[in-house]
């Protein structure tokens, strides 16, 4: 996953991160019942001078 982030950004792969975390078995998404996603993206230009 990190590797395709990084080709399509035209990044290094060590430039992104991705993580993830279980639900821990609360919710209807820990117990199964559910599922769900989030992205949170964070971009920065490079300053020039």
């Amino acid at each position: 996953m990190r590797d395709k982030i990084a080709a399509t950004l035209g990044l290094a792969p060590g430039r992104v991160s991705v993580k993830f975390k279980t639900a821990e078995k609360l919710g209807p998404v820990g117990e199964g019942r559910s599922a769900e996603s989030q992205a949170l993206v964070t971009l920065a230009t490079a300053n020039s001078g």
